[in-house]
């Protein structure tokens, strides 16, 4: 089965958010949560999820956090395909109380050797900081994988702070499995950037300079310990260009990721 990566959005990189009425993703996220523990498991349906440390959070090309970061995730998927699922990360964009949370939901299943995932999710930001209003954003999204190889798409279906309806979001990549429990991984993010959301006030968040652009690539060497569900990687980021030209420096950072029984 193909999942998405749905985690794959500042210190040295703050974005600016326009201030608009807080919208509701908190309690969309809390209310699946719910959803998620309470739903009887029907026979051949699957509930999954994961925690982890990460020592810095970089998502679509954007440092959202330079340093240690907590992450977890919870997913149901039914014997028919249909899957709800949300994920969570602390970040740091200068305010306190800040979390990202993803909620997402969609069906996945295969055609061939062609495994698939397609889906909408919402991205919503928490926190004090005036960053946190206008960067709630509905995305539509298909992952398929291909023996080795994978490709997801994004697409916003609202302008935020950060993207406009009409962007596409690619990131291609693969996967080998390695002796000794070790996995080698890689995957680089394009960008094309749709035109400028323009907010009630005529102001443009992030103006756009270019209409396509290399957003980042990561290699990653995971190692899966033997005597636990856990699994250790070692990352390099080698940044790319956002839609106003500016640039993300590259980085090493680190994972700890544990399968929740």
């Amino acid at each position: 089965m193909a999942v998405i990566n749905h985690q794959y959005m500042l210190p040295g990189q703050a974005v600016i958010f326009q201030t608009r009425n807080r919208k509701p993703g908190l309690v969309v996220s809390v209310k699946l949560v719910f959803l998620l523990v309470i739903h009887p498991a029907t026979a051949n349906a699957e509930i999954r999820g994961s925690a982890g440390i990460q020592s810095k959070y970089i998502w679509g090309g954007v440092l959202m956090d330079a340093g240690p970061v907590l992450q977890g995730s919870l997913e149901y998927i039914d014997a028919t395909g249909l899957l709800l699922g949300t994920w969570f990360s602390t970040v740091d964009t200068g305010a306190s109380g800040n979390n990202q949370v993803d909620v997402y939901a969609g069906y996945s299943g295969s055609s061939g050797r062609l495994d698939y995932e397609t889906g909408i999710v919402r991205h919503s930001f928490t926190g004090d900081g005036p960053t946190d209003n206008d960067a709630d954003v509905n995305r539509a999204y298909f992952s398929g994988s291909l023996g080795p190889a994978r490709l997801v798409l994004k697409s916003p279906l609202n302008d935020a702070s950060w993207t406009s309806a009409g962007d596409v979001y690619a990131s291609a990549g693969w996967v080998q499995a390695l002796p000794a429990r070790l996995r080698l991984s890689g995957r680089a993010g394009f960008y094309y950037f749709a035109d400028d959301a323009v907010f009630d006030n005529d102001s443009v968040a992030i103006p756009k300079q270019q209409s396509f652009a290399f957003r980042d690539a990561t290699f990653s060497l995971v190692h899966e310990m033997i005597h636990a569900p856990v699994e250790l990687g070692v990352h390099l980021t080698i940044g790319g260009e956002r839609r106003d030209g500016s640039r993300l420096d590259d980085h090493v950072w680190f994972s700890i990721t544990a399968d929740l029984p």
